[in-house]
């Protein structure tokens, strides 16, 4: 009988510390809305990589500068086209679909600890007046 309550007395105490410091030393990773103005600030960094999970037309249409495309559908196929440093900046967004929330949740399930997500996709960046591209990807012309 002792045995027993040395053992439930040993791992409340034990879960009691881990619960304390689990708060101090685990955060949970989540996914970071951003408006338009912040997302600017970021893809102006050169450390940011900047991702369009739009398909390949609606990116061809218009996509922030620098941004790379890696359709949604083809994310998991494209895995190596993203940054080796889970600690990098990525700055997701997509034409409006929602794509660019779900990219950013299997991002962080991958690891990546650093993700963003531009609120309301191409559309907000468009309102806010910032410059976009067009073409298809690695073209430079403006609209």
């Amino acid at each position: 009988m002792k045995h027993g309550r040395w053992i439930f007395g040993t791992g409340l105490a034990l879960s009691t510390l881990l619960a304390g410091c689990a708060g101090l030393s685990i955060q949970p990773v989540a996914v970071r809305p951003i408006e338009a103005a912040q997302a600017a600030k970021l893809a102006a960094q050169s450390e940011t990589f900047v991702l369009d999970v739009s398909d390949e037309d609606d990116y061809a249409a218009a996509h922030l500068p620098r941004a790379v495309s890696v359709p949604y559908r083809n994310i998991w196929s494209r895995m190596y086209d993203l940054p080796w440093d889970k600690n990098a900046a990525i700055l997701v967004y997509d034409s409006g679909s929602g794509r660019a929330l779900a990219a950013a949740y299997l991002l962080t399930d991958e690891g990546y600890n650093a993700v963003y997500v531009l609120s309301g996709g191409l559309a907000s960046w468009k309102q806010a007046g910032l410059p976009v591209a067009s073409g298809p990807e690695g073209s430079v012309s403006r609209l």
